[in-house]
């Protein structure tokens, strides 16, 4: 879709890359701008980001590659992180579809410190409590683990008094979404989840035109579904930062078992997207010393030398 015709012709994910030491989103809205101008073909591409930071970067690249020109901007939206935008919700909603609203973070833990208000023993303690289990809700929705997970763990080398806890813990977080649910309201992490499962259902079924995801070194379970759909649809491309699309296969299978590796996010991507590195195309300048020096700083530990 971008880059070359090459890239559409090829079977399988469509993926790009772009080398180290490029600046990334810079070289991002360059090839948009050269693929579909500065009008309104642009403006009916959608680009999704990591975060609400890479989509006003990516907003100030394309108003510096035209000297700040006019121009219509594509559609851009954050998807891994809980947007205050509403991007990602209002793609959906471009669809016909609508979800529950997200329950405000002050009203979230303020909830959750009164379910706590007995163990904890006083408002600072029950505070402190709250804010931890909300970052425990987002993290078992963002990696789709069920709160009934926290009853699985073996307590009986825990005290007595964490075992407690965590039980205490395990029974809120289980009636937690039932309690939101009769208010109407989501977790926002939760409600983000669900956006992405049904935009990635939606654009399965019915591709949208021009889309494309870019910048992602690593995902959750739910934003992974939807980015290996996207680079499957007939309009769509995944834009990668850094894949070596000549890595050696013993290489690449050496950073997978290598969870401390800084491309092991990328790889378990690839992986959950059925895509692997020679699929990818590179986008923008060929590598130079300084990149292909980066590259081999990110080698495995006991490679072989290139």
């Amino acid at each position: 879709m971008i880059g070359s015709e090459a890239v559409a012709d090829r079977p399988g994910p469509r993926l790009s890359t772009i080398a180290f030491g490029a600046p990334f989103l810079p070289t991002l809205a360059r090839h948009l701008l050269q693929r579909f101008g500065a009008g309104p073909a642009l403006a009916r591409v959608r680009v999704l980001l990591p975060s609400a930071r890479a989509r006003q970067t990516l907003v100030e690249a394309f108003l510096d590659a035209v000297d700040g020109r006019a121009l219509l901007l594509p559609r851009i939206a954050a998807i891994a992180q809980v947007d205050e935008k509403e991007t990602l919700a209002r793609l959906l909603e471009e669809e016909g579809e609508t979800l529950a609203p997200a329950i405000a973070p002050l009203a979230r833990r303020l909830g959750l410190a009164r379910l706590l208000a007995r163990e904890a023993g006083s408002p600072p303690s029950a505070d402190r409590l709250a804010r931890d289990l909300a970052r425990v809700l987002d993290l078992l929705a963002a990696h789709a683990v069920s709160p009934g997970a926290l009853a699985e763990l073996d307590l009986a080398e825990l005290a007595h008094h964490r075992a407690r806890r965590l039980a205490i813990l395990d029974a809120i977080v289980r009636h937690w979404p039932d309690r939101l649910a009769r208010q109407g309201l989501l977790d926002p992490v939760a409600r983000r989840e669900q956006l992405l499962s049904a935009l990635a259902d939606r654009w399965q079924a019915t591709p949208p035109g021009p889309v494309v995801a870019a910048g992602f070194a690593t995902a959750p379970p739910a934003v992974a579904r939807l980015l290996g759909v996207v680079a499957r649809l007939p309009d769509g491309a995944l834009v990668l930062p850094g894949l070596d699309p000549e890595v050696a296969a013993e290489d690449w299978d050496a950073i997978g078992r290598a969870p401390t590796h800084p491309l092991h996010g990328l790889n378990r991507l690839l992986a959950a997207i059925g895509a692997v590195p020679s699929d990818a195309v590179r986008l923008g300048p060929a590598e130079d010393a300084r990149a292909r020096a980066l590259a081999a700083a990110f080698r495995p530990s006991g490679a072989a030398p290139a």
